[in-house]
């Protein structure tokens, strides 16, 4: 396998799956972008306790973007699992 890296940038969430890492972004009650997530697809869904990466867009979407506003919960969710982990090493 070669070591290379694609930055791709999309809103077709069914994509994301055929990764093997990504990075979610999110915009706080600040309207600062700010890392959610890094790491599998399959461990985002999990973080998220969801099914589909659709479902993580509607999470972190205001509510005036028709979502669920917790973009926050999970930027602080986020850094505290990069505490632990930096903890470990």
């Amino acid at each position: 396998k070669e070591h290379k890296s694609t930055l791709m940038i999309t809103h077709r969430t069914e994509d994301a799956l055929s990764f093997d890492n990504v990075l979610i972004l999110a915009k706080d009650s600040h309207g600062t972008g700010q890392v959610a997530y890094y790491g599998t697809p399959e461990e985002a869904l999990d973080f998220f306790n969801v099914e589909n990466f659709r479902q993580i867009m509607k999470r972190l979407n205001t509510e005036a973007e028709y979502g669920e506003g917790q973009a926050d919960f999970y930027i602080e969710k986020y850094k505290e699992k990069r505490k632990g982990k930096n903890h470990e090493d």
